[in-house]
């Protein structure tokens, strides 16, 4: 063979390779694609099934909805729990901060009023349940607004002047509330006529008892 042939032949085949290898790294290249591997689509976490439910206090062996805020009421003994402080504010006359029938508690008729009054004031406080037969107190006596029938940190002879001191708590029971429209307040001379009441109803319509804020 002529040296010119040969010198054809070795040219012929480095192209051959060279056409090789660029063909193989271009299927290399396509084969694994110029972005990265998509991430696997996340699992929607949300049960479209799932249902609110109620809740009850730990005090409460009932749940059910009610219009206001729920308090601690045992079905077993048709029991409903009350805490009420008259808090150290600048309003002195108050129940749970609130004062002039803001305050208004629901429970069913023939329930039993377990009551804690605390007192937080300097000054000496009393806690009494009164049908009244007036609107609002309106005199210094509470006893003149209505029948007294239950009191806590004093008695029927010294309601108008005695009461617990700061820093002291008092518990009873009252049992077996009837239908109607009721006072909780202070019976010092003057305290409820200068806003320490809240207002009480006992009705059938009521199933658990609540409270609400006006």
């Amino acid at each position: 063979m002529s040296k010119g042939l040969s010198s054809f032949v070795i040219i012929a085949i480095v192209v051959v390779v060279v056409l090789a290898a660029v063909g193989g790294a271009l299927i290399v290249s396509h084969m694994h694609g110029s972005g990265t591997i998509p991430s696997p689509k996340p699992q929607n976490t949300t049960n479209s099934n799932t249902t609110a439910k109620n809740v009850s206090s730990p005090s409460s062996n009932l749940t059910i909805s009610v219009p206001g805020t729920p308090l601690p009421y045992s079905k077993a003994t048709n029991t409903v729990y009350i805490t009420l402080i008259a808090e150290d504010i600048s309003q002195p006359f108050n129940l749970n901060g609130t004062s002039d029938g803001k305050m208004v508690i629901y429970v069913p008729t023939g329930a039993n009023l377990n009551i804690t009054f605390v007192n937080e004031q300097s000054l000496p406080h009393n806690l009494n349940l009164v049908m009244n037969n007036t609107p609002i107190p309106n005199s210094a006596d509470i006893g003149l607004n209505g029948k007294i029938l239950f009191q806590l940190g004093t008695n029927m002879s010294s309601y108008q002047y005695s009461g617990i001191m700061n820093g002291q708590s008092v518990n009873g029971v009252y049992k077996d509330i009837q239908a109607g429209y009721y006072w909780l307040c202070c019976g010092i001379d003057t305290h409820a006529e200068s806003g320490m009441w809240i207002v009480v109803v006992a009705s059938s319509n009521v199933s658990a008892p609540y409270v609400i804020v006006n």
